[in-house]
Order: C-alpha cells, then sequence, then structure tokens
C-alpha cells in the first residue's frame, strides 16, 4: 500500500492462513516471513511486481501461495528450495523462471 504500512495484529504470527486479497498492495509486509505457522497465503488481485526472497526461506510451513491478478514480472531465484507445493500466480506479467524452477516439481 502507498504510504501505509500493514501492521500485524499480535495472534497474526500465530495463524496459518492470511488473505490479502483486493488490498491494492505493492509489497508485502516484511512481518509476513516470521509467521512460522502459515500454510496457505493469498495475495491475489493487488498491485505486487515481485514476491520476497525471505517468504520461501523463514516461512517453514507455508504449503500454498495464491498471487494471481498482480504484476509479478519474475520469480525470486531459490523459489525451487522452498516447501510450497501449490502456487497460483495466472494473471501476472511473468515472461520467464528461475532455471531450477521446474527441477523442484517433484521434490
Amino acid at each position: 500500500m502507498v504510504g501505509r504500512s500493514l501492521q500485524p495484529p499480535i495472534r497474526v504470527y500465530a495463524s496459518n492462513s492470511i488473505v490479502f486479497f483486493s488490498n491494492k498492495l505493492e509489497n508485502l509486509p516484511e512481518w509476513i516471513s516470521d509467521c512460522s505457522f502459515l500454510k496457505r497465503l493469498n495475495v491475489s488481485h493487488n498491485k505486487l511486481q515481485s514476491l520476497p526472497q525471505r517468504i520461501f526461506c523463514e516461512a517453514p510451513k507455508l504449503k500454498q501461495l495464491i498471487a494471481d491478478h498482480n504484476e509479478i514480472r519474475e520469480l525470486p531465484p531459490h523459489i525451487s528450495n522452498s516447501v510450497v507445493e501449490e502456487i497460483n500466480l495466472h494473471h501476472n506479467l511473468i515472461e520467464s523462471l528461475p532455471e531450477d524452477f521446474l527441477c523442484s516439481l517433484n521434490k
């Protein structure tokens, strides 16, 4: 969001699902990666141009990422090292995938 930062409610760190559907977000808040119980993140229908590498490295239980209908142009280089099982990225501006992205599908 422009000019505002999203502050998490205290309980969000223990939440297993966070939904930021249609909030005009341009960036994800840094604290998202600190949610150690997070399994599902829905950030669809925003204005995100990228996804932070940190979310794939530091959210150890994240299994489902829904990020369709954004303006994402590229994926973080080490996304294939994450434990994410389902990623929805349709209706973005992605032109290429990280080199090892497809190799991780059979993990």
